[in-house]
């Protein structure tokens, strides 16, 4: 039979974009013939087997042929569909084919595991213009045993995809009382007298103009690094391709600037392309010896291209040989082309390094070329691979590969022996300088270059925000039903263990404000005068989820359709991962703090009037889970998020314990927003942030490890306690004829 014969005939929900391409490849696998699909599954709880033993007839063949096509499909994907208690939610195909139709009835999470519901129908004729014979199979699959929670590891406090501009207000994003590195895709500019304490990098360049940076802080960038007239650093630590500073004073640790561009070269022939910081060996092919710390950014050739971050430090060096094997030394950044185990790297151009300065105190400052334009300055180790133009300064020690351009009476004093491979000129004109001889400086020796110490890399890993994929996981699910508000429970029971019931509410009619005695959700109290209503009651989706006067809210996972606003709360805290596909804002009226579920603690997340069953061991214990590396960890990764939103986050004062994810920006106004967890911004989309008032400070010193871990629950090799499974290993746990 023709593969072409097997291909949708019709688009697929966007939703299950993909689904095209993995079922080709699922079929091209499956034979159509009875033989393959004479399988048994049996059936659980009553001992029943079904047989495929009329595969024969090629409807039910194809049937049964759909019951495998939808396993594999399931065990790689988790589609979204109702829960089996929701008879109002229209059910979509999920494979249509002229072969094949699948439909996702419904499905259950419980005791880390899910289950789904599916209708598979087979059909004859395909390729006939007559009516065409069916038969269909409910099958029911299991889904998440032996699946381990894993997620990504929020490695950075900060991410912006953009520029951030800061202006005035609260900027601090620190590791108790260290600061904590961030990184930019965009430009970082700190103005009018603002003062950041922030160390990080950014992409396309910083510029501080009338602001300043704490003590201690270390910026980097793979662009220009430029400052006026701002406030004299003290302590900072330095790294970009161009520097331009034209202010006096303060202190640097260090400053280095400029790469080589180099051929990568792998068994005599050229691979790619590296920027590079190191030395050039004087052999006939220019090899460079690199530097063993900071990134070598390699670009193998192809289409597309392969880009690989070589961490030099730990790499292996046999001359100018470089061994990429070791354990984390090369992370691959995009393609699919492998990166060869022992490659060279040989002298193509020079890749920055241009920098302009006045005077400060600098320990070490190693750059192409440099024009110093101050007076009085004191650098203890001087580095130049080109020409150095200086007036007065005091200096350690000096090497250079081109000329020193130096004030007939205004020398420099060099305190211990240095060396250049050009020559001594005087400042005026470039003649050869003709004073006084100068103590501890050799010029025209050849081979004195240094190198150039590389380019800083900004490691940015961006990870689109899908909140649809989380919404399993979650305990309350808040959508529409066209304009109706709608409530869907999943995976909580009350404190004696009582499962609650999944609804779906309708929160227009139905009461929620209580359940059992005990307060649920409760809003409006403050505001409306009238008597209190459930939360939600009034939602649209125009208008969003708007939450006035919070005084129940249950510990748990909420996922909203929509945007979200909490504002006026009543309760000492939330205990709560909010996850929403709009906005999520948080006003000035309120005044308690937002705690993750694992950031509360099991006292509050667990041990209340209702518990969600995934989050939770029992109602004194938060769930465990085991990595793949068979490591025990201690609360599932859903709820190490405080908030996580795919357009962006509007807060004026609030406190939040958890790591905060946006697809879109953060925007801060009026009080200063404190996270203590990870904030990653921009996700979805290149996205400026302005902090003009107000601000933020994020501190990430109260992590434990396991709380930096966010995510979905994906396959891995571990197991869950009290967990939701997600990906893994997925079985047919019944089928019968319809």
């Amino acid at each position: 039979m023709s593969l072409s014969r097997l291909l949708p005939a019709m688009p697929l929900p966007t939703r299950q974009r993909g689904m095209a391409t993995t079922l080709i490849m699922t079929l091209t696998g499956v034979a159509l013939t009875a033989a393959t699909v004479g399988m048994m599954y049996s059936i659980q709880g009553a001992g029943e087997q079904q047989m495929a033993s009329h595969a024969n007839v090629p409807a039910e063949s194809r049937a049964w042929e759909g019951v495998e096509v939808l396993r594999k499909y399931l065990a790689e994907k988790n589609p979204d569909a109702p829960a089996c208690t929701d008879t109002t939610t229209p059910r979509s195909k999920l494979i249509d084919t002229p072969a094949i139709a699948a439909t996702i009835v419904c499905k259950e999470t419980a005791n880390g595991k899910t289950l789904f519901t599916a209708n598979i129908t087979g059909y004859s004729n395909v390729s006939s213009q007559r009516a065409k014979a069916t038969s269909t199979l409910q099958a029911v699959y299991e889904k998440g045993a032996g699946a381990s929670p894993a997620g990504q590891t929020l490695g950075n406090a900060l991410t912006f995809n953009g520029d951030l501009n800061y202006s005035g207000g609260s900027l601090s994003i620190v590791n108790g009382p260290y600061l904590a590195y961030i990184n930019l895709n965009g430009t970082l500019r700190i103005t009018n007298g603002a003062r950041a304490s922030v160390s990080g990098c950014a992409k396309a360049g910083i510029e501080l103009s009338g602001g300043g940076v704490a003590d201690n802080a270390i910026l980097r960038t793979e662009g220009t690094f430029s400052m006026s007239s701002a406030s004299p650093p003290n302590n900072l630590t330095l790294g970009a391709k161009n520097i331009n500073i034209t202010q006096d004073g303060g202190s640097y640790i260090s400053i280095k600037a400029g790469a080589f561009s180099a051929d990568v070269m792998s068994g005599g022939s050229k691979i790619g392309t590296a920027l590079v910081g190191g030395v050039i060996n004087t052999d006939t092919a220019r090899t460079i010896t690199p530097v063993t710390e900071g990134t070598s950014l390699i670009t193998l050739s192809g289409s597309p291209a392969t880009v690989y971050a070589l961490d030099l430090s730990k790499i292996s060096l046999s001359g100018s040989t470089i061994t990429t094997t070791a354990a984390g030394a090369a992370k691959k950044i995009s393609g699919d082309a492998s990166l060869p185990a022992t490659i060279t790297m040989t002298y193509n151009a020079v890749y920055g390094g241009e920098v302009a300065f006045r005077n400060s105190t600098v320990g070490t400052f190693w750059a192409n070329n440099i024009n110093f334009t101050g007076w009085s300055a004191n650098y203890s180790l001087l580095k130049a691979h080109g020409n150095v133009s200086i007036l007065t300064a005091t200096i350690g020690q000096f090497q250079g590969g081109g000329n020193l351009s130096v004030t007939q009476w205004n020398t420099p004093t060099f305190s211990n022996a240095s060396r250049i491979s050009g020559a001594i000129l005087n400042n005026s004109g470039g003649t050869p300088y003709t004073g006084n001889p100068i103590a501890n400086l050799s010029f025209a020796v050849p081979n004195s270059s240094p190198g150039l110490p590389g380019v800083p890399f900004c490691d940015l890993t961006l990870r689109p925000v899908d909140v649809s994929t989380l919404r399993d996981q979650a305990n309350y699910v808040f959508y529409f039903d066209g304009n109706t508000p709608m409530l869907r429970i999943q995976n909580v029971k009350r404190a004696n263990g009582t499962a609650v019931d999944p609804g779906p509410y309708n929160l227009t009619t139905f009461d929620l404000q209580r359940i059992g005695g005990a307060d649920f959700l409760i809003c409006n109290w403050y505001y409306n005068s009238g008597g209190n209503n459930t939360c939600g009651k009034n939602a649209t989706p125009s208008n969003g989820w708007v939450f006035n006067g919070i005084m129940a809210f249950p510990p748990g996972v909420a996922w909203f359709q929509g945007n979200v606003t909490l504002d006026g709360v009543q309760m000492a805290r939330f205990s709560n991962t909010f996850l929403s596909t709009g906005d999520v804002t948080l006003t000035s009226s309120s005044n308690a703090p937002i705690y993750a579920p694992n950031f509360s603690g099991p006292s509050f997340t667990c041990g209340g009037a209702f518990y969600a069953t995934n989050l939770c061991k029992s109602t004194t214990a938060l769930a465990t889970w085991t990595d793949s590396t068979g490591t025990t960890r201690t609360g599932m990764p859903i709820g190490n998020i405080a908030v996580e939103a795919e357009r962006a986050l509007y807060t004026n004062g609030w406190t939040i314990w958890g790591n905060v994810i946006l697809g879109g920006l953060v925007n801060a106004s009026g009080a200063t927003t404190n996270i203590k967890g990870g904030l990653s911004t921009g996700n979805n989309g290149v996205t400026a942030t302005t902090i003009g008032a107000g601000g933020i400070a994020v501190d990430v010193s109260n992590m434990s490890s396991d709380q930096s871990i966010v995510g979905t629950t994906t396959a891995g090799s571990g197991s869950t306690t009290g967990g939701t499974g997600g990906s893994g290993t997925t079985t047919v746990k019944w089928v019968r004829p319809l």
